[in-house]
């Protein structure tokens, strides 16, 4: 592994080796097409869908993705920084919007570095040995590097642990 110059990634080569906070291009994300009008019952046929990710952040736990204990893998897409309003790319600057992580600059974005903005609200669980495959045949892809890996984690872990209270709690009487 190379690191990349002024960046927090590291650059993977020629390895099937899955971690948190890798960034795997042009992945192909299944997810099920369900009816807004009814529960779905055992023994419906359901549409699939598939979105490409490009690219998607692995958010499951390095120790759990090295051991094997998983079958399948937490990936969550990302968009481009510069495609939110100005007000939504200052919050996520300062960290303000719990379901959104801004990414560290990207060393091979195009014109000025665009960053990326992890999105926890857009989830995909995928098979973990696919994922190592279709990994070992990205030539170069980018992994974050401490202390970026571990912030994504935690605001991750954060954005599942929301606790909701009533607004009128916080109203004076």
């Amino acid at each position: 592994m190379a690191t990349v110059p002024e960046t927090g990634y590291e650059e993977v080569t020629d390895s099937d080796l899955v971690l948190q906070g890798d960034l795997i291009g042009n992945l192909h994300c299944p997810f099920p097409k369900l009816p807004k009008d009814r529960p779905v019952k055992r023994g419906d046929a359901i549409d699939v869908l598939v979105d490409i990710v490009d690219p998607a952040v692995v958010l499951t736990q390095s120790c759990d993705l090295a051991q094997g204990s998983v079958d399948f893998v937490i990936v969550c897409s990302t968009i481009r920084h510069g495609s939110l309003s100005p007000e939504r790319r200052e919050s996520t600057k300062k960290n303000r919007v719990s379901n959104l992580h801004l990414l560290p600059t990207h060393p091979s974005a195009t014109g000025p570095k665009e960053r990326m903005v992890a999105q926890f609200d857009h989830l995909y669980f995928l098979p973990l040995v696919p994922l190592r495959q279709l990994a070992e045949t990205q030539s170069k892809r980018l992994r974050l590097k401490p202390p970026f890996r571990e912030h994504l984690s935690q605001r991750f872990g954060n954005y599942f642990a929301r606790v909701a209270l009533p607004e009128t709690l916080f109203t004076d009487e």
